[in-house]
């Protein structure tokens, strides 16, 4: 098996050639020993500090130009941390920005579940409400609300 291939952390940033895809690419640690015949690479400790480092980060959702930042700080442990602090409350904010938007569609979907008709399609709530956006309680368009749809 690949391991380039089956790494997130990797693949995502090199192609099958090991090629940099992205100038993210630049933050990857270099390898002790690149075996091209075996397609396998050999880090350092510090490498692979660096390595767990992005994954875990990428892993908790930041973007790229973050974990570019919180590797840059973790290279500086005497500095504040209100930078670090700052980052993460903004993935915080993106996040809890997500988990409204997927409440709010789970909210519409187990409305067009419960309301099911059990007819014809012509009754469908389902096929009503895809057809309709207006009709989505999970996303009003502007100039709905005032026709009396909430989210």
């Amino acid at each position: 098996m690949n391991e380039r291939a089956s790494s997130p952390l990797v693949s995502s940033r090199r192609d099958r050639k090991g090629r940099c895809g992205r100038s993210a690419c630049s933050q990857l640690p270099t390898s002790l020993t690149n075996d091209l015949e075996g397609n396998r690479r050999i880090y350092g400790e510090e490498s692979v500090r660096r390595l767990t480092f992005i994954k875990h980060a990428r892993q908790l959702g930041f973007p790229v130009e973050a974990v570019r930042a919180l590797l840059a700080l973790s290279d500086e442990p005497e500095r504040p941390c209100d930078e670090a602090d700052t980052l993460a409350a903004d993935q915080l904010a993106a996040v809890d920005g997500k988990i409204a938007s997927l409440q709010a569609l789970q909210a519409e979907l187990r409305r067009m579940v419960e309301a099911a008709c059990h007819g014809k399609v012509s009754d469908c709530r389902v096929i009503d409400v895809l057809s309709d956006h207006a009709a989505c309680q999970h996303h009003i368009p502007e100039g709905h609300a005032q026709l009396g749809f909430q989210a």
